[in-house]
This record gives C-alpha cells, sequence and structure tokens, in this order.
C-alpha cells in the first residue's frame, strides 16, 4: 500500500474539493433547469385550461347551430312537400354553352325536391327559340 505524503494528501484534498464544488454548481444548474420545467408546465396548464374553455364554447355554438340547420331543414322539406304536392307536368328547359336550348322529358319521379332529377331524353331547340321548346316536354314530382 502505497503512502501518502502532505503533499500527495494536499492534491487529494483539493481534488476532492473541486469535485464538490463542480457538483454543487451541478446541482444548482440542475434546480434552475427544474425550476424553469415547473414554470414552464405551469404555463401549459393554464393554456390548456384556456382552450379547453374556448374548445367548449365552440361546441355549444356548433350544437346550437346544427339544431338550428336541422329545424329549418325540417321546415323547407315540409314546405317543399306542400308546394310539390299538387304539381302536375313541369316544362323544362336548359340554355347550352353551344347556343342552343336542351329540352328534357323527366319521365323519372323525383323524390322531395330537384335532387336525383334526370333527363329520359333530350333534343336541341333550334337557337332562334328563346324562352320556350319546340316539342312538349314534362317532369313529374312524387
Amino acid at each position: 500500500m502505497p503512502v501518502l505524503t502532505s503533499s500527495g494528501c494536499g492534491k487529494l484534498e483539493a481534488a476532492v474539493a473541486k469535485a464538490e464544488q463542480q457538483g454543487e454548481a451541478a446541482l444548482n444548474d440542475a434546480r434552475c433547469k427544474l425550476a424553469g420545467l415547473e414554470e414552464a408546465l405551469q404555463k401549459a396548464k393554464q393554456d390548456m385550461a384556456c382552450l379547453l374553455k374556448e374548445f367548449q364554447e365552440v361546441m355549444n355554438s356548433k350544437l346550437g347551430l346544427d339544431v338550428e340547420i336541422s329545424t329549418y331543414r325540417k321546415l323547407l322539406e315540409g314546405e317543399e312537400s306542400r308546394v310539390w304536392e299538387g304539381t302536375g307536368s313541369i316544362n323544362i328547359c336548359v340554355n347550352r354553352s353551344q347556343g342552343g336550348m336542351v329540352c328534357g322529358d323527366l319521365g323519372s319521379t323525383v323524390p322531395r325536391g330537384l335532387g336525383g332529377m334526370a333527363i329520359g331524353s333530350s333534343a336541341l331547340c333550334s337557337p332562334s327559340v328563346v324562352g320556350a321548346c319546340s316539342s312538349v316536354r314534362s317532369m313529374r314530382f312524387a
């Protein structure tokens, strides 16, 4: 076993003291980082709470609008069925981009409104005809 001299002991004591200082500095640095992280965590929690409150307000507004849309949709469907109940035949002509008009016989029935309307046959009317077709075509609604 080696024998330590006073100079060797001094060097060891200096190294231990230096290690203790470095350890304390690292500990203080870690405490500062921990405090910063805890502060950031609290801020993130507050931000999350604010965002959650805003989200709940938006969802409440959306729910109210969904109810309102549903109400108006039912009113509109009721009006459509009331309006289309007494309707017999309708003559339809549609302007085409080539200068003529397309007249369609809409023989298929359409359930409530104009969605799903299909032209069974079509004929090109003369470009001189404005607002009316040369042949009688009709559309029936259920």
